[in-house]
């Protein structure tokens, strides 16, 4: 008996899971990268793995950024993806620089990079490529493909007197999601290749806020039903 059958043997014997039932539930795989404060001409995502550092933040990333298993790659597991979803974050207040983060009017302080967020909205390409065929293209994913979640601001006051506020975000609508007609199965340890890319110009730069970078994170959320060994 030679190593593969014996661990197969014991597998069946004393294994946690049972290959031959699967089950079936509702998951979503996502990413999210920091956006470079100089713009970029892509943005790839299901690169850096939980655990990983983000190559802009340099930090490691935990469930907040991604619950990707490995690079490039789902794992042992069947994923069906029904709907494809992008999504830009600007961080909490507590998590920006120090002066931000201290600021009484930070909506105020914050407005010129939700301009800029929203020209970001407007710009870009999302691309997925299964086995290193492309499957995917959609224009504008951050207006075409929103997240459909988020806070819903129905009203905010101006936090001070005489200056612009704006305040940015994407769709919060699970309406306006991008739906997949049929869904897309990905088998398991097939190689994924997702990237948002900016073909005309480099996305936009996002100034300084007090000498201090503007903190953003940009995600792709893809929604549906994994399949895994019954246990």
């Amino acid at each position: 008996m030679n190593s593969a059958e014996v661990l197969k043997t014991l597998q069946g014997r004393i294994g946690s899971a049972d290959w031959t039932k699967w089950q079936t539930h509702r998951w979503q795989f996502y990413d999210y990268v920091r956006y470079p404060v100089a713009g970029t001409g892509q943005l790839l995502f299901f690169v850096n793995p939980l655990g990983s550092a983000d190559p802009t933040s340099t930090q490691a990333k935990t469930l907040e950024e991604t619950n990707c298993p490995k690079p490039r790659s789902f794992g042992q597991v069947y994923f069906i993806i029904q709907q494809i979803r992008t999504h830009i974050h600007m961080l909490a207040k507590g998590r920006q620089g120090a002066t931000p983060a201290a600021s009484g009017t930070y909506m105020t302080l914050m407005s010129p990079a939700f301009r800029t967020l929203e020209r970001l909205a407007h710009q870009g390409v999302f691309k997925m490529a299964i086995g290193q065929k492309d499957y995917y293209d959609i224009d504008q994913p951050f207006i075409n493909a929103p997240p459909g979640i988020g806070i819903k601001i129905t009203q905010h006051a101006s936090m001070a007197s005489g200056a612009p506020v704006i305040w940015f975000k994407v769709s919060d609508d699970a309406r306006n999601v991008y739906n997949l007609s049929p869904p897309q199965l990905i088998e398991p340890e097939m190689v994924l290749d997702v990237s948002i890319n900016f073909p005309n110009a480099n996305s936009p730069a996002i100034s300084q806020i007090s000498s201090t970078d503007v903190r953003v994170n940009v995600g792709v959320i893809l929604d549906g039903y994994i399949a895994r060994p019954a246990q």
